[in-house]
């Protein structure tokens, strides 16, 4: 039994693996436009086979594991575990499917309390607290939505509350070595269960957070513990806690800790760059010196142990290290976040011309390096710094604007996605040129029209908000990238509700920028019916939306183009045109707007339609490959570089 189980675990990591290569093809390696909308296609045919088998294999050798209601044999464990450690990769910082690694700690964790064994409940405790912080990191992308990483933060907090109960000093004498070493690095790797899942500003949340950090600095100096673990790593560890403590403060305080805790971080911001430099033999591995300058700079700026203008020129100095062919965690900061911290700064300061100009030229390179960088090693930390920097995103006079940098990420993030966008764009400026010629009152209420003879008047401003409304819908994307990477099974129940979360973080996102402000209810309701009584958000109704007319004719776009694509949506074949007709019409009412069905009915729109769904979206393919291929080599910039060194 437990080899079956651990041939068919394998098979579905084997898959997965070929899945995500399948799914993320080197544009360097395709020679046309046609060649990738071609291999693009061949790939998602090929991963909608694997799919199945997946979803079976887990059927068959995962899911009922997790349901079993007595306690897991050895027998059934071996596999489980080999399939844990199988799907995890610390260097890359990835892990292969980190929802099923989750459910799979809960269980293994469950069953190990019940078998009341110290050792084996320790094991899974740590199994469990990372698990809980991997999910947790991923969904605290989605603001404001916290509900999510709050609910994973806590129970990664309420086990490691158990864990360092072993912290006792007769429980922790009586535990193995690599138990032991597991109690003290939790000590200090709970801290990152704080990692910006609580409101900014929380003094409770703050505080608790550095009492987890003192206490772990504070095992490095204690007798006991250097006696009972004369193995263990110390100098990793206080250089770890160090660095963890440095990091707590990013933008200038923007968490708010006090002067007393903002001191006290200080402080282990200069023994942690003290620390590096003195063991530079050790620690040269753990981290770069760019990196560590840079944590004890954030420490040391808002305490008011560096000034403004020897910060700034701090943060330039370190910018200016970075390797546009480096798509490291260590690189990702310094190149992603810096000029995010430096915009800040400026802000704060005061904003000069030439502040602007470089921060246009960060935006630009941003985006470069972005599409270059790969979607697989360390995925989930480029990510992170993406949708951190899509939330602090100002456009800077003349510069780029908002909704071009979403489009640059959509399509560097997730090429399937932007011909999505793309297309719906493509209906639905179809669908509202034929119903302002036909039905025309529709709009009535709309963009302030009073009167059919208004709408007329306005058509051409009402076909520009289409087209923007749409290109701009599934912005809140860009913050689940990896749950709609999913490919290789059925979404789980967590994973849906974080799907459900990208109309909230679109909205958000456009109501922060003028130029895309109007736009933010067709992104907040595009999933609501039109009877109100079925989608999401749930909470929400378009009644009274003066937008509604064109949320119900994006919604309808979206669907039409979700349900007859074949790549990068449903990976099964997708319906035709007639056969999304007629679920059109028998939804009308309650899913879809009634007036929307003669549409369907038209001749010359169902012929301009099929066009879309062929030459249009073969188009929008094309345009994939031609902004990926602008990108595929490094572009260097050391004459920017040295303007830069001179301003």
């Amino acid at each position: 039994m437990s080899g079956d189980i651990s041939e068919k675990l394998q098979r579905y990591i084997d898959n997965t693996l070929r899945i995500r290569e399948l799914s993320t093809p080197a544009v360097g390696d395709i020679g046309s436009a046609e060649d990738y909308r071609l291999v693009l296609l061949n790939a998602f045919r090929r991963i909608g086979d694997l799919a199945q088998e997946n979803n079976r294999l887990l059927r068959e050798a995962f899911f009922p594991l997790m349901k079993k209601e007595e306690l897991l044999t050895e027998e059934e464990l071996a596999p489980l575990i080999q399939f844990r450690k199988a799907q995890t990769n610390a260097t890359r910082l990835e892990n292969l499917d980190l929802s099923l690694l989750y459910l799979l700690a809960k269980r293994m964790c469950a069953d190990a309390e019940r078998r009341q064994d110290a050792e084996p409940y320790i094991y899974a405790l740590d199994q469990m607290i990372e698990s809980a912080f991997a999910v947790m990191h991923m969904t605290m992308r989605v603001y404001p939505v916290s509900e999510l990483g709050l609910r994973y933060r806590d129970d990664g907090l309420a086990d490691g509350e158990k864990l360092l109960a072993y912290l006792e000093p007769e429980r922790f004498r009586a535990l193995s070595d690599g138990a032991k070493e597991l109690v003290l690095v939790n000590a200090r790797y709970l801290s990152a269960l704080f990692d910006r899942a609580d409101a900014l500003g929380d003094e409770k949340v703050n505080e608790k957070d550095l009492a987890f950090l003192r206490r772990a600095l504070a095992l490095k100096d204690d007798p006991f513990y250097k006696e009972q673990a004369p193995s263990y790593n110390w100098t990793y560890h206080t250089y770890r806690t160090l660095e963890y403590i440095t990091q707590q403060v990013f933008n200038a305080n923007e968490r708010g800790f006090n002067a007393e805790q903002l001191s006290f971080i200080a402080d282990c911001g200069e023994q942690l760059l003290a620390l590096w430099k003195e063991r530079q033999d050790e620690t040269a591995s753990y981290s770069t010196e760019a990196v560590v300058e840079l944590d004890a700079a954030r420490a040391l700026y808002p305490a008011g142990r560096m000034d403004a203008e020897a910060y700034k020129d701090l943060l330039i100095r370190l910018y200016l290290t970075f390797d546009e062919e480096d798509y490291s965690v260590n690189n990702h900061s310094l190149f992603l976040m810096v000029p995010m911290e430096l915009w800040s700064l400026s802000q704060r300061e005061g904003v000069t011309k030439e502040d602007l100009a470089a921060m246009e030229l960060y935006y630009r390179r941003m985006v470069s390096y972005i599409h270059r960088a790969p979607k697989r090693d360390s995925f989930s930390a480029l990510l992170t710094y993406v949708s951190i920097i899509l939330r602090l995103f100002t456009q800077t006079p003349g510069g780029m604007d908002f909704e071009t940098f979403c489009r640059s990420m959509t399509v560097a993030l997730h090429p399937p996605t932007y011909v999505h966008v793309k297309s719906v764009e493509d209906f639905t400026l179809c669908l509202t040129e034929a119903l302002l010629e036909r039905q025309p009152e529709c709009f009535i209420g709309f963009l302030d029209c009073g009167s059919k003879e208004e709408v007329y008047a306005k058509k051409e401003e009402i076909l520009e908000y289409a087209a923007h409304a749409a290109l701009n819908h599934d912005i809140g994307k860009l913050f689940v990238t990896e749950v709609i990477m999913t490919y290789g099974r059925d979404l789980l129940q967590g994973e849906f509700e974080l799907i459900k979360t990208h109309p909230l973080i679109g909205a958000y996102l456009l109501s922060r920028h003028e130029e895309t402000k109007p736009y933010a209810n067709v992104a907040l309701m595009h999933h609501k019916w039109y009877d109100n009584t079925r989608g999401y958000p749930e909470d929400r109704s378009t009644e009274g939306m003066p937008e509604r007319v064109m949320i119900e004719i994006v919604a309808c776009a979206d669907c039409l183009d979700a349900s007859t694509d074949a790549v990068g949506r449903s990976y099964k074949a997708g319906k035709t045109l007639a056969e999304f007709a007629q679920e059109l019409k028998e939804g009308a009412g309650t899913r879809y707007a009634p007036y929307l069905v003669p549409l369907f009915e038209d001749e010359a729109v169902l012929a301009k339609l099929q066009r879309i769904l062929t030459e249009g979206r073969d188009e929008n393919y094309r345009e994939a490959y031609r902004i990926l291929a602008s990108y595929a080599a490094p572009e260097k910039h050391n004459s920017e570089k040295n303007s830069e060194k001179s301003a």
